[in-house]
């Protein structure tokens, strides 16, 4: 592996993977490659960098894991009369509206690192976790307000 993958692996390991996951996705985004002798020397060699890389990357999690904790989004969703939501707010309207409000280049979200089991249906306010690295995890307060539909 040249990169974490939650639920797969992290950099370095040796993981089996089903072909077609690996030809589509992993190769392509040079997140993996096939495990013969010469690449695992070669990664076995670079370990210790990918490893400060990694590390690298964590501490730079934790410093805008600070920043994500005071954070408090607010969605407005249309509803009926008797105040049942139309539609729900799900992990890629967290990651964008994330995105708009953090522009940093080295900070990027990914609708995967937004960790909701099932998008969310109600009104009022809901914890969410986001991953901003393996190691690092930041519960951020999402209020989900109603907006009245006029006839």
């Amino acid at each position: 592996m040249c990169a974490n993958i939650r639920k797969l692996g992290n950099v370095g390991d040796i993981v089996q993977v089903a072909p077609g996951y690996h030809r589509n996705y992993l190769e392509p985004q040079g997140k993996a490659f096939f495990a013969t002798s010469e690449k695992i020397e070669e990664v076995r060699l670079k370990s210790e960098a990918l490893k400060a890389e990694d590390e690298a990357r964590k501490v730079l999690a934790l410093q805008y894991a600070e920043q994500l904790q005071s954070v408090e989004l607010t969605f407005s969703k249309e509803s009926n009369e008797a105040g049942v939501m139309f539609g729900s707010v799900t992990a890629l309207d967290v990651c964008q509206l994330l995105g708009d409000q953090f522009t940093q280049e080295d900070l990027k979200f990914s609708k995967s690192a937004i960790l909701m089991d099932k998008p969310l249906k109600t009104f009022g306010v809901h914890e969410v976790s986001v991953e901003l690295h393996p190691h690092v995890v930041v519960d951020i307060k999402i209020t989900i307000t109603p907006k009245l539909l006029h006839h």
